[in-house]
């Protein structure tokens, strides 16, 4: 195994936390969808990219 420097292993855990929080605002938008709530079409986009356009 490669040894990594310190600014690649504080990278990873970077990039580890960035994927747990788009996963929970994933989650979010989407349990939006339930007992009658309504989805923010604008703001679920985002989740995948912040310049996306639902149309």
């Amino acid at each position: 195994m490669e040894k990594q420097s310190l600014e690649q292993r504080v990278q990873a855990l970077e990039d580890k936390e960035a994927i747990k929080d788009v996963t929970y605002q994933y989650a979010l938008y989407i349990n939006q969808g339930w007992n009658n709530m309504k989805i923010n079409p604008e703001a679920f986009s985002e989740v995948f990219t912040k310049d996306a356009v639902y149309t």
